[in-house]
Order: structure tokens, then sequence, then C-alpha cells
């Protein structure tokens, strides 16, 4: 009976690995196209990394978690990154307003209130 809740224990820790390395995956593409050129060396990355998951997912996953909170953190105290998104959100609005208008002058729409 110990045997057969060992079995399972190590089944779920595979399962579980396996999952949260898929969760993964699209991370350890874009990585793998940022740092290599061949197709094939690209693959061998992902693979690596999947079998790293997998067998390493309690330490792996918790770090990469970690990086990731960091790196928003670090991002969000640059006044560049802030005025670079306070730029795309006006840019977004303005371009909203405009289809806005169009859309209310193709149907006439509030040109009344407008005048």
């Amino acid at each position: 009976m110990t045997g057969l809740w060992v079995g399972l224990g190590v089944l779920a820790y595979f399962v579980a690995g396996f999952f949260l390395a898929r969760w993964q995956l699209p991370r350890a593409w874009a990585k793998a196209r940022q740092e290599r050129f061949v197709e094939s060396s690209q693959r061998s990355y992902v693979l690596k990394f999947m079998w790293l998951c997998v067998l390493g997912w309690p330490v792996v996953i918790p770090k990469t978690l970690i990086q990731a909170l960091f790196n928003h953190v670090a991002v969000s105290g640059d006044p560049e990154h802030i005025k670079a998104l306070q730029r795309e959100k006006d840019r977004t609005i303005k371009q909203q307003q405009e289809h806005i208008r169009q859309l209310e002058i193709e149907l006439g729409i509030g040109q009344g209130d407008r005048g």
C-alpha cells in the first residue's frame, strides 16, 4: 500500500512538472529565438528547459516567478517607460475618439450636438 502512495506521489510530481513546463513554453521559445539562430539549437534549448522544469519545477518555477516580479518592479520605476506608456495611452485615446467621430458621421448621430 505504501508503494502505491509513493508511486502516485511520483506520478503527481511529474504530471505537475509537465503542466508547469507547458505553461512556461512560450517564454522558453522566446528566449531560445532571442539567443540562438539555428532552429535545431532552439528546439534543443526548449527541450532541455522542459526537462529541467519537469524534474526541477519546485526550484525553476519560483525562480522564474521571482525574476518576473523583479523585472516588473524594475521597469515600473523607469521614468522613460512610464512616459512611453502614457504616450501610448494618449495615442490610443485619440485613435478611439477619431474612430467614434467617423462612426457618428457615417451614422448621422450627434451631428447637431457638435455644431
